[in-house]
């Protein structure tokens, strides 16, 4: 006689337990901190992140804030260079204090440590640039114009 091995049913969690879950995982929760939270394993969170488009990466290449659907710039912000470092770097640390006020500790230090690595950017190019400056000024002093008579 063979043994009766009863079917196990696959664990089932409710569309609310998933928006949570996605919210957290957008919000830079980790993957297994989120099965401890609402039971569901890494690899079934992966799996269906990246089958309903809700990865981080995907999330942010769209421009979506990870909570919701609304643009990551604010109209405040929209009036700043995009190309200037210092602007941005301001930006991700206002960003910060709005995920530190929202009790968000991993997307404000994410945030911070996005300003940190744009301002040593912004320190170097501002050094590159006074070189750059340096250098020409020395090519025009080695070389001046001549008198126009």
């Amino acid at each position: 006689m063979g043994r009766n091995y009863a079917k196990r049913m696959p664990r089932t969690h409710s569309p609310a337990v998933w928006e949570q879950a996605r919210v957290d995982y957008l919000n830079g929760v980790s993957a297994p901190e989120i099965e401890v939270r609402h039971g569901i394993k890494p690899a079934t969170l992966h799996k269906r992140a990246q089958k309903e488009g809700w990865t981080r990466k995907a999330v942010w290449r769209e421009g979506r804030s990870p909570v919701g659907s609304e643009p990551c710039v604010s109209s405040e912000q929209a009036i700043l260079d995009p190309y200037d470092p210092v602007d941005i770097c301001d930006a991700a640390l206002r960003e910060a204090m709005k995920a530190l006020d929202r009790g968000d500790a991993h997307a404000a230090a994410a945030m911070i440590k996005a300003a940190d690595a744009i301002g040593e950017f912004a320190d170097f190019t501002r050094r590159k640039k006074q070189q750059a400056e340096a250098a020409r000024y020395d090519e025009l002093a080695a070389h001046p114009a001549e008198e126009i008579v």
